[in-house]
């Protein structure tokens, strides 16, 4: 049985995904209320038109935009294949919207391309996933006042290095410094300004190690350097 095309896009609007489709000149024929929704696009503002950076513009993890030189859809309208990706969208008022898209050609008789449909969601909950687990990483290895790793970080890479030199003789060297008369300095000037010399001083063991290199705090103004790839 064939259904009205009236409740076809009955159905397509009711997706919480974008859904629009083009024809072979990559023109806007169907805008559902899903992609108006992610986009902040009406219909009205885009059937018609074409899906280029004026209308439709995505970017890339660099800030580039596709629409110039890798569009999912123009290649899903050459290549005639599905074609996936996980960019951004930019919003019409300004901001961007992590997106993961789908695009799928249309075939009409003797398997000409006549167009093609691209489905995409909003990724942000995604995104917003990795930041907490990046945040969690960081306070789980990096001191709060400082930036260096903590001890805890310390112990584990000091673990590797001495695995790796056991099992492949790869030398390491271990700084171990601490900072003169810090109490002195909290008793005098106060707690804030010995937690400045501390950061002060991490700021300086960062500009002096190559980036490999670890700089931690074992405690107090205690700190282990650990330098790889190094001889006598």
């Amino acid at each position: 049985m064939n259904l009205p095309e009236g409740i076809y896009k009955s159905l397509l609007n009711n997706l919480s995904e974008g859904v629009y489709i083009v024809d072979a000149g990559r023109r806007i024929t169907f805008w559902n209320s899903g992609a108006a929704q992610i986009s902040g696009l009406r219909s009205t503002e885009v059937i018609g038109k074409c899906c280029g950076p004026n209308v439709l513009k995505h970017i890339d993890t660099k800030g580039s935009v596709l629409c110039r030189r890798a569009c999912p859809m123009e290649k899903t309208l050459k290549d005639g294949l599905p074609h996936f990706a996980e960019v951004y969208l930019h919003h019409k008022d300004g901001h961007q919207v992590p997106v993961i898209l789908r695009t799928t050609p249309l075939f009409g008789e003797k398997k000409k391309i006549i167009g093609a449909v691209q489905i995409f969601t909003d990724n942000s909950s995604k995104i917003e996933a990795i930041q907490k687990i990046e945040k969690l990483e960081k306070i789980a290895y990096i001191d709060p006042l400082t930036g260096a790793a903590n001890r805890r970080y310390t112990e584990i890479s000091l673990d590797a290095r001495l695995s790796e030199m056991k099992r492949y003789r790869w030398p390491f060297a271990v700084i171990f410094a601490d900072i003169d008369n810090l109490k002195r300095v909290n008793d005098t000037y106060g707690h804030d300004v010995g937690d400045r010399v501390l950061s002060t001083v991490v700021r300086t063991f960062f500009k002096n190690v190559r980036s490999f290199d670890l700089v931690g705090r074992w405690g107090g103004e205690e700190f282990v350097i650990i330098l790889t790839n190094i001889h006598e």
